[in-house]
């Protein structure tokens, strides 16, 4: 699973995919949670998925706030 949330590359999500819910030892009740859950949300949890995405895209204020800082405390050091 861990290497199906990092895949870098949409063919090797998408071959991870096949294989995790096509592997016997995999419960189908797991497989058809994933489809009908997460699936369709996998921009939020895919780093295949966020690739070309920039923090100003997602971000809320918040979050955007503590990137600046963290950014500007790194250089200020």
């Amino acid at each position: 699973m861990k290497a199906f949330v990092n895949a870098l590359e949409s063919g090797v999500f998408a071959k991870l995919w096949v294989e995790i819910s096509n592997d016997p030892s995999v419960p189908q009740s797991f497989v058809q949670y994933m489809r009908s859950e997460w699936l369709s949300e996998a921009k939020m949890w895919s780093l295949v998925m966020q690739k070309n995405c920039s923090i100003l895209e997602k971000g809320n204020t918040n979050m955007l706030l503590e990137a600046y800082v963290l950014d500007f405390s790194a250089k200020i050091r």
